[in-house]
């Protein structure tokens, strides 16, 4: 079983007051960056490609990051590679488990779209229960599950996490998780 994993691309990343230019520049290098990491996995003819939260810098990007992840993912469906999302602190709306309408304010994830298009498996963040994903490849049982956290969530995820027990059917059991260094919080610099 072979896979790419990569995370933190935060597509469409823009820092505030950086010249157009400069920015143009930063969002074509990330970019460049998330192309390689999928024609690597197109090359090698990998099994799976899993992107493990803040695919997007933000839970409204472009056209142009959305249009090129599509490619992407295009370019990956092509060549059998199956695809699994996580969400991210960044790309994930807070209010992402809202029950109504009316709580429902912001857009989905966007992840969701092209989960919808069955591009990609989307594991949604903050659920209390997971249901690994069991998928068999080259006769493996492979199961999948993922955990991200909300970017306005507070304490420990994994404390209260539970892992239904379908996940011991698999041969290789996967645990994705999307969550900041404990003591680092958003507005906390590394240097802190």
């Amino acid at each position: 079983v072979t896979i790419v994993f990569t995370a933190d691309n935060h597509l469409g990343y823009t820092a505030f007051g950086q010249q157009p230019k400069k920015r143009e520049e930063r969002q074509q290098r990330l970019r460049a960056a998330f192309q390689q990491a999928t024609d690597f996995a197109v090359g090698q003819g990998v099994d799976l490609f899993i992107q493990g939260g803040d695919l997007f810098d933000s839970t409204t990007p472009d056209d142009q990051d959305r249009s090129f992840v599509a490619a992407r993912l295009a370019q990956l469906r092509q060549a059998n590679v199956r695809v699994f999302a996580l969400g991210g602190t960044h790309d994930t709306p807070a209010n992402m488990h809202a029950t109504t309408d009316k709580e429902a304010s912001t857009a989905p994830a966007p992840q969701l779209s092209y989960a919808r298009l069955g591009a990609l498996t989307y594991l949604a963040p903050d659920t209390l229960y997971l249901e690994p994903i069991i998928i068999d490849v080259h006769g493996v049982r492979v199961g999948i599950c993922g955990l991200g956290v909300l970017a306005d969530q507070s304490g420990d995820p994994l404390a209260r996490m539970h892992v239904t027990s379908d996940i011991e059917r698999a041969a290789i059991p996967l645990l994705l998780l999307h969550a900041p260094i404990e003591g680092l919080a958003a507005e906390s610099s590394l240097l802190d």
